[in-house]
């Protein structure tokens, strides 16, 4: 388990998203207002799916070293895109990654109640964040 590598690989799913995309389908539809923030979040969160589904089968399979693992490379994959490859996406994506990150503790927290482990992952997802603006 690397968990380089899996930030690479978050980076890498995360690098795929348009602005362009954003624009075309946010802003006013026939259905209403979509916002242009509210849908970013859920481009980003429909990419890291995948990557939250994997963590759960590493707990599935009682690899809780390996899950633990691979949801810091998650929360750092975050972090990275936005502080450095988001480009425009990330004008739409403020604080994205704040809630996102957020949103991978939690679901963390469905399967694994250690706090040790946790507070470690509270720790790396601060350090994370705080990485992105200096």
């Amino acid at each position: 388990m690397d968990e380089e590598e899996i930030c690479t690989d978050v980076c890498n799913a995360l690098s795929v998203l348009d602005v362009h995309d954003l624009w075309e389908q946010s802003g006013r539809t026939r259905h209403g207002y979509v916002e242009p923030c509210e849908l970013s979040y859920e481009m980003m969160e429909e990419k890291i799916e995948p990557f939250l589904d994997e963590m759960e089968r590493y707990f599935d399979r009682k690899m809780v070293d390996d899950a633990h693992v691979y949801c810091r490379g998650i929360i750092r994959g975050i972090c990275v895109y936005m502080s450095e490859e988001a480009g425009e996406f990330a004008d739409w994506a403020v604080d994205n990654d704040d809630g996102l990150t957020y949103d991978v503790i939690e679901r963390w927290k469905t399967k694994n109640q250690k706090p040790e482990i946790i507070v470690d992952l509270e720790t790396w997802r601060i350090e994370c964040l705080k990485s992105k603006s200096q």
